[in-house]
């Protein structure tokens, strides 16, 4: 996930999800924090992190057909705090209008 450190807290492999998983972070010490993390097929990752860097991140498989097939999201972090340090270029807003889009979406505010 670009933009962010996560802890995995939770993996489960194929698809009942009991094959062995992570320890609890909370009977870490010290858990490990990554920025990206290999999920097996039929399995999952449970992940934990402070939602707390301004803006839109994007979160994705690093496989193409994967993406083209939608494994990917945008999360927004700290939407006021963005509106307030980042500016959305001229050219971009736009595009936008050109597209007959909403520039001036739920990031930057009404």
């Amino acid at each position: 996930m670009h933009g962010t450190k996560f802890q995995v807290v939770h993996r489960a492999y194929g698809t009942d999800g009991t094959k062995p998983q992570v320890p609890k972070v909370e009977e870490q010490e010290n858990p490990v924090r990554r920025d990206t993390v290999a999920v097996d097929g039929f399995g999952s990752v449970t992940i934990r992190f402070l939602a707390s860097n301004p803006g839109a991140w994007f979160m994705h498989c690093h496989m193409d057909w994967h993406l083209s097939a939608g494994l990917a999201m945008v999360m927004v972090q700290a939407p006021e705090k963005a509106k307030e340090v980042l500016k959305v270029p001229s050219y971009v807003e736009e595009q936008c209008r050109v597209w007959k889009k909403q520039s001036d979406h739920k990031v930057r505010g009404p």
